[in-house]
């Protein structure tokens, strides 16, 4: 998961950052997150951390042939945040089912 926990590490405080300051000045807007492959992975941490940020705010994330990241503990974690989480794959396509 270092792969993926890495990239977002880098940017996680200026993110959180950036959309408080959004949220502020438009209070009345969802937050919604979208990502590809490594993108889709990424979307799985920020969502999560979006959720445990802003626990007041509609979270919508899509995770696009994402990878698959974490355990069994993560994905409950995950789960259990106020928000939606949608998941897309191709069946064609190998990386979404390709293992930890």
């Amino acid at each position: 998961m270092r792969g993926v926990y890495n990239p977002w590490a880098s940017v996680h405080d200026s993110v959180i950052t950036e959309v408080s300051s959004l949220l502020e000045k438009y209070p009345d807007y969802t937050l919604e997150s979208t990502g590809h492959s490594l993108g889709g992975a990424l979307t799985y941490v920020s969502y999560v951390a979006l959720a445990q940020n802003f626990p007041g705010t509609p979270i919508t994330s899509n995770a696009m042939a994402a990878f698959p990241i974490g355990n069994t503990a993560w994905a409950n974690f995950g789960t259990a945040q106020n928000g939606t989480l949608n998941r897309g794959n191709n069946v064609g396509d190998g990386v979404p089912v390709s293992s930890n």
